[in-house]
């Protein structure tokens, strides 16, 4: 990758690296900055917090904390940054990585609300899941998958195996609490095509299922999962849609939709019924820009509150949104 004094470049050049992206007053509508009205007649959207794209603020990876302030991962820098109840966005420690030396992408919370992220590197240091210390400001490997993957989307199953999607590879990976990494499930239905980017995604049902998107499939599917927390039988495809191309995260509400960012080329955010029909929910008319994650709140006054990242690599408007939900957010697992 050629070096650039431009912050937004490495960002943006991994549409070259794989021709796809891997991919506040917290909600408060008094004072939150929505689209204007008559933009489109697409569900309401508010801006949580505008970001800065000349700094390279371009957020991927998204966690919602047990006060219900915002983590957010930039992912060209690998800077972490918290986004508080009064709006205010507070860069947190050291960057990941150094300059221009991999991504930030999926985030994810445990029971102590440590943050992991899935990293790629590419100085040579190991891509996998990396965590942060808030004691000592900085990241540590957590646990190292295939060197020639691409890990991004991150879940927790509930006996705290973290699951971790390798959308080149075609595979999810599952780390025990110790950091040890074996293959959870490779197939097909996980593999990209003309992209090399499958496997994206990621989310677990009451019932222990895990949901995943396929970027380059716009499709989302569900794979079946036994009491012991591992795959049975092959994935199903619930869902596939053109609007559903460059499909990134989801998250899960209590009457079983799913709802989906589209990022590269898309600038979407869907729902998926559980009849599997696809619904637009808002677009780039209303906002949204390269649309990556989505979180749902979790606390009481925002439990129907769905937070979404917009990287900001299609208009140069990086920001994080969110919407109101008819249904509560499904109750994530947290270790």
């Amino acid at each position: 990758m050629e070096t650039t004094t431009d912050p937004r470049v490495p960002h943006r050049a991994r549409h070259a690296v794989l021709t796809a992206v891997a991919s506040l007053a917290l909600l408060a509508p008094a004072t939150a900055s929505a689209v204007p009205a008559g933009a489109s007649p697409h569900a309401p959207v508010s801006t949580v917090a505008a970001l800065d794209d000349a700094a390279g603020q371009h957020p991927e990876g998204l966690a919602v904390a047990r006060d219900g302030s915002l983590y957010v991962g930039m992912a060209p820098t690998g800077q972490l940054a918290r986004i508080g109840l009064d709006g205010t966005v507070t860069a947190l420690g050291a960057p990941a990585f150094p300059a221009e030396a991999g991504y930030l992408l999926g985030l994810a919370l445990d029971g102590e609300d440590r943050v992991y992220g899935a990293v790629v590197r590419f100085d040579g240091q190991p891509s996998g899941v990396w965590r942060y210390d808030a004691t000592t400001e900085a990241w540590s490997l957590f646990a190292a998958t295939d060197p020639g993957g691409f890990p991004n989307g991150l879940a927790f199953e509930a006996d705290g195996t973290l699951l971790v999607s390798d959308m080149t590879l075609g595979t999810i990976w599952a780390v025990d609490e110790a950091g040890h990494v074996t293959q959870w499930l490779h197939h097909p239905a996980l593999e990209g095509a003309t992209n090399d980017a499958g496997v994206n995604g990621l989310a677990v049902d009451r019932e222990g299922d895990v949901w995943f998107t396929n970027t380059d499939g716009g499709a989302v599917g569900r794979i079946r999962v036994d009491r012991h927390g591992d795959p049975v039988g092959r994935p199903r495809i619930v869902a596939t849609d053109p609007r559903l191309a460059s499909a990134d995260g989801l998250a899960l509400d209590v009457a079983g939709n799913v709802w989906v960012a589209a990022s590269y080329g898309s600038d979407r955010l869907l729902r998926v019924t559980p009849r599997g029909r696809v619904v637009l929910v808002a677009e780039d008319a209303d906002g949204l820009d390269y649309t990556a994650s989505v979180a749902f709140g979790r606390t009481r006054d925002t439990r129907h509150t769905l937070f979404f990242t917009n990287s900001g690599d299609s208009f140069a408007t990086p920001s994080v949104m969110s919407t109101r939900s008819a249904e509560p957010g499904l109750r994530l697992r947290y270790p």
